[in-house]
């Protein structure tokens, strides 16, 4: 929720804001319904359509783009940034060496 303000401009805030929240309550009411209905139609297929919308998620989370000067790589820069290999230390090396 605190990325709304570098989604969109200042004076839509409010408004981004609220719709964000009216989302998150109809996805507490409707979406335990929807999965019940799912599963009656599907039976465990159900799972396999729950796990393709996930997918769905990360990647439209990868396409967002925040607005200039929001401070930083974004998400995916971090991970990218957290999970490469790490460098060896120079110090490491002559130590190793010698």
């Amino acid at each position: 929720m605190t990325a709304v303000a570098n989604l969109v401009d200042r004076d839509q805030i409010l408004d981004a804001n609220g719709k964000l929240q009216t989302t998150f309550v109809l996805s507490f009411v409707l979406g335990p319904m929807l999965a019940g209905i799912l599963f009656g139609a599907f039976g465990a297929g159900a799972l396999l359509i729950t796990s393709s919308t996930y997918a769905v998620s990360i990647v439209s989370l990868g396409i967002v783009r925040l607005q200039r000067g929001s401070g930083g790589p974004g998400w995916w820069g971090r991970i990218r940034r957290t999970t490469s290999p790490p460098t060896p230390s120079p110090l490491r090396r002559r130590g190793a060496s010698g």
